[in-house]
């Protein structure tokens, strides 16, 4: 299999609709155009990195610092949970409130809790979903509440952060080179793995740490949320053993080639409630 090249910039259309350049920001210490006293002034319009490559953004790929690059801090603006300067949400329904427009909030983190974090507790995170001055909220494992259509989620794509949870903390460039030539970089390359008949129809289970046993990043409200992982093989080689398929610890272009071998991939919640595995199986062909 010849090696796709490594210029994701040649993925240019799909890169920009991923992660727009921002073309027309000038993002300053305390942000652009915000009031005294703005949510998290202190560390908006700090997250762009103009002068970052295509390769050091991870492009085309999904990454947790894309949507830093893609708020235009005039009617999109990314909101960090969990870090200082996070408003109550009397203040930002305030400030929301004040807006001459319409506004879109992108809440996202990378510490696997989900947006809204308590669902027992309407009256608070309400206070922004019923603002009528507000357009859309896209968050972070966010779960699907059928009463706030306002309320999207943000995927969580590929694994890019081993070692911290800030954005741009870590380098990028060899992980985007190695998901560019080991999985798919365009909607076609996708639909041509999924239907190919090289693959056979077993189920792929790989070692998975047992993270989802006792977190509380999101509501474990049904069977599935509920399951803790290590107790799903057991069930899976009493009931579909002849079906079942599980490699040994494989590095990550061999897993990815494995992915390519079957149909089907088990991808349970982990200790949030999106998953890089669902991800991984997208863009490698795989149901899941």
């Amino acid at each position: 299999m010849a090696t796709k090249t490594t210029d994701i910039a040649a993925a240019g259309a799909a890169a920009r609709e991923i992660c727009p350049l921002e073309t027309h920001v000038k993002s300053t210490a305390t942000g652009l155009n915000f009031p005294i006293g703005f949510p998290q002034n202190l560390t908006f319009g700090r997250f762009h990195k103009a002068e970052a490559s295509n390769l050091e953004r991870g492009r085309p790929f999904i990454t947790q610092d894309c949507w830093a690059d893609m708020v235009d801090n005039r009617r999109t603006f990314l909101l960090r949970p969990f870090e200082v300067g996070m408003p109550s949400m009397e203040r930002l329904q305030n400030w929301i409130r004040l807006r001459p427009h319409p506004i879109t909030l992108v809440i996202n983190n990378q510490v696997d809790i989900s947006w809204p974090d308590d669902l027992s507790n309407k009256t608070n995170y309400e206070l922004i979903l019923n603002e009528t001055n507000l357009h859309a909220v896209y968050a972070g494992n966010a779960r699907l509440l059928e009463d706030y259509p306002k309320l999207h989620p943000l995927p969580i794509g590929m694994k890019w952060n081993w070692q911290s949870t800030e954005l741009f903390s870590e380098n990028k460039v060899p992980l985007t080179v190695m998901y560019a030539n080991n999985t798919s970089t365009t909607p076609e390359e996708v639909a041509t793995l999924f239907r190919s008949e090289g693959r056979t129809p077993t189920v792929y289970y790989r070692h998975m740490m047992n993270s989802n046993s006792g977190t509380r990043n999101y509501i474990r409200d049904t069977p599935a949320l509920r399951a803790v992982r290590h107790t799903i093989y057991p069930i899976l080689n009493s009931t579909a053993n002849t079906s079942l398929r599980v490699p040994g610890k494989l590095e990550l272009p061999e897993y990815y080639m494995e992915l390519k071998k079957h149909r089907f991939l088990i991808s349970p919640s982990g200790n949030g409630l999106d998953t890089h595995s669902t991800w991984e199986a997208l863009l490698s062909g795989p149901n899941f």
